[in-house]
C-alpha cells in the first residue's frame, strides 16, 4: 500500500510541475529577455560578434551584412552588468540598461548602453539602427 501512495504522489507532482513548465519557457518573459541580453553580452566579451549579429532583428540583418557588422565590432569589452530591464506596456518591447568596461589602447573606459529589444516570433531580438550604435553614453 505504501508503494501505491508513493507512486500516486510522484505522479501527482509530475503532473503539477509539468503544468507550470510553460512559465519557465515563456519566450516573452523578462527572464527570457535577461537570458538573451546576457547571451549577447557574453558573446561581446568573448568577441563572438557573429552571435551578436544573429541576435539582432531581421530588419537590421536585411540592411547590414555580417561582414559590415563585423567591421564595426571593435569594442574590447572586459566585463558587463545588466543594471535594469524595463518591459514596456505592449509586452513586445523592452529596454535593457547595461554597463560595461571596454579598453582601447590600454586604457579602460566605462560605458552605459540603453538597448531596445523587440519580441519577435522566435524570441527577443536586439533592435539596432543600421548606422552607428544607438544609446551609447560615456
Amino acid at each position: 500500500m505504501n508503494r501505491f501512495r508513493v507512486m500516486v504522489i510522484l505522479i501527482s507532482l509530475s503532473v503539477m510541475l509539468g503544468g507550470c513548465a510553460h512559465l519557465l519557457r515563456d519566450p516573452g518573459s523578462e527572464e527570457a529577455l535577461r537570458q538573451r541580453v546576457t547571451q549577447a553580452w557574453n558573446a561581446k566579451v568573448s568577441k563572438n560578434w557573429d552571435i551578436v549579429y544573429n541576435l539582432t532583428v531581421a530588419e537590421y540583418r536585411e540592411k547590414v551584412s555580417l561582414q559590415a557588422f563585423l567591421r564595426g565590432a571593435n569594442l574590447d569589452i572586459s566585463e558587463f552588468s545588466i543594471t535594469e530591464i524595463t518591459m514596456l506596456e505592449s509586452g513586445k518591447e523592452a529596454v535593457a540598461n547595461v554597463t560595461c568596461k571596454a579598453s582601447h589602447m590600454g586604457m579602460v573606459f566605462p560605458f552605459t548602453f540603453k538597448e531596445t529589444w523587440l519580441l519577435q516570433d522566435d524570441g527577443w531580438r536586439l533592435k539596432l539602427a543600421p548606422l552607428g550604435i544607438p544609446g551609447m553614453k560615456q
